[in-house]
């Protein structure tokens, strides 16, 4: 982590902070963390438009 996380409050220990840490330590070089990143990236997106979806038909 580095200081503007940690001037924030983001730690290993927060659930934000966690997410945080584990991204930043993917290796782009790697075919599995690139994998992982591409399915957190869809699983983000994903959320996104759920919940849009979600707002737009109440």
């Amino acid at each position: 982590m580095n200081a503007d996380h940690r001037r924030v409050g983001l730690d290993r220990n927060t659930p934000e902070g966690a997410m945080v840490d584990f991204a930043s330590s993917l290796d782009s070089r790697r075919l599995g963390h690139r994998v992982v990143a591409w399915i957190g990236l869809a699983v983000a997106i994903g959320m996104v438009l759920m919940s849009f979806a979600s707002a737009v038909t109440r």
